[in-house]
């Protein structure tokens, strides 16, 4: 295990920021924390990197209580959200910097290897202010790397970056961190980031974790509410007395449904259009959005029949459901 946090707890004078939070890292899984702005997800992070102690529970990394050690004897790299990158450094000499005093030569075969693994190679001459925002991130991750660590922490790695690039910027940077066997933890406010990129996501609310599980789990069975709508439309019905999180995709239009709804809205989002339903299930009231076709023609319609696809995997009873 590279990272075990058990029953974390800190205050920050009276106020109560992270109540005992429990979560693990395998070598080579990436971690996303997650959680609205306030719920306590920088926190963790500057934690794990000592720049802030726990007030209750232990931190434990490569299977060693760190409590005690300061930042830089913790091997645990930070690439902060700015990147913070030396601008009066060339792109060379910024990777450099983390290696240390070795001899010259093997300084160089190791920063262009980091080149190399990070697609910067034609880049070592320019200067921050001459690199894309995509380009700034992976010299930061090549410096980082330069130290060797096994744990990479990640401030909110995609907020700098342009919305159209973002996702080739976030494959990118992934397949270098599962490349060079390390292990990641990020943070973000992000969903669809934290699911696209994640081997586990901890939500947070209120600085406690909510959920701690894989993307699938937490998208198809949520533990509350909160947080079956922080990752995605959802929908909620009872049926036998368990407690079912239904995803609009699971929805089928279908002229003989054995459900039949109420437009009340609809929106059109380019490859499809939703649909807000009212129908009544089981003598109960329930408001259902669902998804169909751009070319769905929903002129004069004021009905939909539908089906519901009920999976075993979307049975929240396991779970004790809040709002």
């Amino acid at each position: 295990m590279i990272l075990n946090l058990k029953h974390i707890a800190k205050n920050f004078g009276e106020i109560e920021v992270l109540k005992d939070i429990n979560v693990d890292l395998k070598e080579g899984e990436i971690l996303t924390i997650l959680g609205a702005s306030g719920s306590g997800k920088s926190t963790i992070l500057n934690l794990i990197a000592g720049f802030e102690k726990p007030d209750y529970g232990s931190i434990n990394i490569y299977g060693k209580d760190t409590r005690q050690k300061e930042p830089h004897e913790r091997n645990v790299g930070f690439v902060f959200q700015n990147y913070a990158l030396f601008p009066h450094l060339n792109v060379f000499k910024n990777i450099s910097f983390g290696i240390g005093k070795i001899d010259i030569s093997k300084q160089t075969l190791q920063v262009e290897k980091l080149l190399k693994l990070t697609g910067l190679q034609g880049c070592e001459k320019r200067y921050p202010h001459e690199l894309s925002g995509g380009q700034q991130q992976r010299v930061a991750l090549a410096r980082t790397l330069a130290t060797n660590p096994k744990l990479i922490l990640f401030d909110e790695a995609f907020s700098n970056v342009d919305a159209i690039l973002k996702s080739k910027i976030q494959k990118e940077l992934i397949s270098i961190i599962k490349r060079s066997r390390v292990s990641a933890v990020f943070v973000t406010h992000d969903s669809k980031e934290a699911l696209s990129i994640s081997d586990k996501i901890a939500y947070l609310k209120d600085g406690k974790v909510s959920q701690f599980s894989t993307p699938k789990d937490i998208y198809n069975k949520p533990s509350s509410k909160s947080v079956g709508h922080f990752f995605g439309k959802a929908n909620f019905i009872e049926k036998a007395g368990k407690n079912y999180c239904v995803r609009p995709e699971e929805c089928i239009i279908k002229k003989s449904g054995k459900h039949k709804g109420l437009i009340t809205n609809i929106s059109y989002h380019g490859e499809r259009q939703e649909v807000e339903l009212d129908f009544k299930y089981n003598e109960k009231e329930y408001k259902f959005i669902t998804y169909v076709d751009k070319n769905f023609d929903l002129t004069n319609t004021k009905s939909l029949n539908f089906d519901i696809i009920w999976k075993n995997s979307n049975c929240m009873d396991i779970y004790t459901m809040q709002p």
